[in-house]
């Protein structure tokens, strides 16, 4: 008799249990899916959950050795920061490098960054600027302002 009342006394334990284990189940299992939802969301965003935490992203700067150009010169003008991503991220493919003056825009070239984000372009600066002020930039990257002085 005692053995029918500890089954009778077990039987309801368990089956308590096990809906506790079923209710827990689905909530783990919601919460999982909400997870995997929010990381492709912000993945498509542009990162993965972890290193959008982590990871800032320096904007791409631009420099020349001189701030004074002349039409027809040929000038070196190099980057940094040029990734895709977080600084360690991939080079940037197909940079253009862009100098902008009253109101026009005159392409001057486009390369691809080296492994460690850097670029480098040889240009010749074009004819149709005029004296005055203009603008370096190569797609995301900061305004690097030159001064463009009369032909030699």
């Amino acid at each position: 008799m005692s053995s029918r009342v500890r089954l009778a006394a077990s039987g309801p334990a368990r089956t308590a249990t096990t809906r506790r284990r079923g209710t827990t189940g689905a909530v783990r299992a919601a919460g999982l899916l909400v997870y995997v939802a929010l990381s492709r969301l912000l993945a498509a965003c542009g990162g993965a959950v972890t290193a959008t935490a982590s990871c800032s992203t320096a904007q791409p700067t631009l420099d020349i050795a001189a701030t004074s150009i002349s039409p027809g010169e040929r000038v070196r003008v190099t980057g940094m920061y040029f990734t895709e991503g977080c600084p360690d991220g991939r080079p940037s493919t197909d940079v253009r490098l862009v100098v902008h003056q009253r109101g026009e825009a005159y392409a001057l070239g486009t390369t691809d960054a080296r492994p460690d984000g850097t670029t480098v372009w040889t240009v010749a600066v074009p004819s149709a600027l005029v004296e005055g002020r203009g603008v370096l930039r190569a797609d995301l990257s900061q305004e690097l302002r030159v001064r463009v002085t009369a032909e030699d």
